[in-house]
């Protein structure tokens, strides 16, 4: 929740910009300057301000038919962000899991905002589905919750399912979890329930114990796992 401290600096102009970033952002298509002004609610004369504004700084860019998308330097600075991201060192933690699993098993981590996948141990299949790594974790698709873990299919794909459990924070104020991630025709309920619930409960137990003998150990709440934005060339084979 926001402080009133907090809502003392905030510059209403930049809030106004920012959420139209955020409606490109999360819209699965290009949207025009009427489609903006009613999602957001401004005015269509500071909205067309803003946008102009923010294509002269390539933060967005606009196509022939006047539709606004996510221009280049917006991605160049995800990049940056996402290489910048302080990760814990939980490499060995997943790889340990995706060898066990065989499958890619990611950590997400939420600070501010939505979820992100910030890192991953690739499985030895042959058939995987392509890179996550960045992808927004969104509460989208058919989700079912066994032993305090989330199965979703259909949150990328149909043809993808995605299980994730809580992990303890590394930090104040985040969330983290581990996901596996992998084609649904690998995840029959039968293998989530005898082999990949168990080994995520027992990653968790060993990583909880860890953290309270540093007295870190948080109980986030629960967190929607779902990848999603690629949605196009779904599968790597190797």
């Amino acid at each position: 929740m926001t402080t009133d401290k907090e809502m003392r600096y905030r510059l209403n102009i930049i809030d106004e910009a920012m959420s139209l970033v955020t409606l490109l952002f999360e819209s699965d298509r290009k949207m025009n300057l009427t489609e903006l002004t009613l999602a957001s609610g401004m005015t269509k004369n500071k909205t067309f301000r803003l946008l102009a504004t923010m294509e002269q700084q390539g933060m967005l860019d606009k196509d022939k038919q006047g539709r606004y998308y996510l221009g280049m330097n917006t991605f160049i600075a995800a990049r940056n962000a996402l290489s910048r991201i302080d990760i814990p060192d939980v490499f060995p933690v997943l790889e340990n899991v995706a060898l066990q699993l065989n499958e890619d098993v990611y950590f997400a981590r939420k600070t501010t905002g939505l979820p992100l996948l910030v890192s991953v141990a690739n499985s030895r299949q042959q058939v995987t589905v392509r890179s996550c790594i960045g992808c927004v974790l969104r509460d989208q698709g058919s989700e079912n919750t066994w032993e305090l873990v989330r199965v979703s299919v259909g949150a990328l794909d149909p043809e993808i399912t995605t299980v994730a459990i809580d992990v303890p924070a590394f930090g104040e104020n985040e969330h983290c979890a581990l996901v596996v991630v992998a084609p649904t025709f690998r995840m029959s309920q039968e293998r989530i329930r005898s082999d990949v619930i168990p080994v995520l409960h027992e990653t968790v137990r060993k990583m909880g114990h860890l953290h309270a003998e540093s007295g870190r150990w948080v109980h986030p709440p629960a967190v929607q796992v779902a990848p999603r934005g690629i949605s196009e060339g779904l599968f790597r084979v190797a």
